[in-house]
């Protein structure tokens, strides 16, 4: 079937056995992309007793037709599974080019069941498929993962998705983290990747070439879409600025940015806007694959209280939830935190809205220091989130109960 290579991959981490199972043609017909492919096929596999971190669980990583293919903007790929933290159907669709080297390994998506003894990874090459020892990677961030496991394994370009130690410790929101820095934030995946003591997942490629039904018309569509995304005047924002150069434009133009924990509808954003990144901390541009937008961001903070190296830029959503919801506009804080956040391995959004909602529960008396384990937050100061997210992170103290989301967080 064209956009399809008709075949799944099935990993159980339990038994170690791997296995190569074709896809019925209707079934794609009927439930088109990763995730509409991982609902019809998780309701197979789960009932409302599965244990979204017990073995039974699946974890799945799926693709759609375009994926792999000329069609621009088709680099996303979708983790699907009974998430930990609603207890439904939940799916993360991520960017990067773990998806098209998927479809290049010659797999429309892996379905992994079971749970390993002991931490692995999963190492794909084409038709090779092996569960590797990853007990050397266990505790390691998400940065140090990736770079060793290109390393390690030789591949250089490789798609890989890793957790860190959020995912390890089962962080209800924790995330996978896909080649530079594309997360799949949302619904907990990355706990359920930890509970079955996979730390990553390595997919190598070699045959490029997806079938479709007409090569030419395909490549002229493409490159006609690719013309008319020059001239749409969000394509060019978001090229020029990233996804933060709708910041100051939500706050500014439509006063829909949040602020203080969503109880103040105006915030003067510019200094975390797209525009402020580009004039101090951007050095450098990333994009998915066939993306002719590439509203990745490198930002790179030389000296100062927040000096990082290299790495992706603060998106929208981050210069919301450490920012403006904790009444921060230094947009160099604001990157560091982000840092912070994606080498540990959760979700910026959920978990950004937990640790906001810490500071507007203190600054309300609604809790003290004393149930923060000494920490006391400050409207527009920086460190007490950074504080927290490792203690999230590690389920460390107060950071246990904050794991769990901010339902839980604010019932207690």
């Amino acid at each position: 079937m064209n956009g399809y290579r008709g075949k799944i991959l099935k990993v159980n981490l339990t038994s170690g056995a791997t296995t190569v199972e074709s896809l019925d043609e209707e079934l794609l017909k009927q439930f088109i992309g990763g995730a509409g492919l991982g609902a019809r096929l998780l309701y197979d596999l789960v009932d409302e007793n599965t244990d979204p971190l017990g073995p039974e669980n699946p974890l799945m990583l799926l693709t759609g037709p375009f994926t792999g293919t000329m069609v621009p903007t088709s680099g996303k790929s979708t983790f699907c599974s009974k998430s930990p933290k609603t207890g439904l159907f939940g799916y993360s669709t991520v960017g990067g080019h773990l998806g098209a080297d998927l479809k290049f390994a010659g797999y429309d998506g892996i379905i992994i069941t079971g749970a390993s003894e002991k931490p692995c990874y999963l190492l794909v090459e084409n038709s090779d498929v092996e569960i590797k020892d990853a007990t050397h990677l266990w505790t390691k961030d998400t940065e140090e993962t990736w770079e060793i496991l290109k390393e390690e394994t030789g591949h250089k370009n490789a798609g890989i998705a890793r957790i860190g130690i959020a995912g390890e410790n089962l962080v209800k929101y924790a995330s996978i983290l896909v080649d530079h820095y594309r997360a799949a934030g949302r619904t907990g995946q990355g706990a359920v990747m930890g509970s079955k003591k996979l730390k990553a997942i390595v997919i190598q490629g070699s045959d490029r070439k997806v079938p479709v039904a007409n090569d030419a018309d395909l490549r002229k569509t493409a490159s006609e879409l690719n013309e008319a995304f020059k001239e749409d005047p969000t394509f060019r924002m978001y090229s020029d600025l990233g996804t933060s150069g709708y910041t100051d434009m939500a706050s500014m133009m439509y006063g829909s940015f949040p602020a203080r924990y969503y109880t103040v509808g105006e915030f003067d954003t510019y200094n975390l806007s797209g525009t402020t990144v580009k004039e101090t901390i951007l050095v450098g541009k990333s994009a998915c694959y066939r993306c002719p937008i590439g509203c990745g961001r490198i930002v790179e903070i030389p000296k100062g209280k927040y000096k990082m190296s290299k790495f992706a830029g603060p998106e929208l959503e981050v210069t919301g939830t450490v920012g403006s919801l904790i009444l921060n506009n230094d947009v160099e804080s604001v990157a560091y935190t982000n840092r912070i956040i994606d080498l540990l391995g959760f979700d910026t959004i959920s978990g950004g809205n937990v640790i906001a909602f810490a500071y507007y529960l203190f600054k309300e008396g609604k809790i003290t220091s004393d149930d923060l384990d000494g920490i006391a937050p400050e409207w527009g100061e920086v460190d007490s989130a950074i504080a927290l997210a490792e203690k999230i992170a590690k389920r460390e103290g107060i950071g246990n109960l904050m794991a769990e989301g901010a339902r839980e967080f604010g019932e207690k």
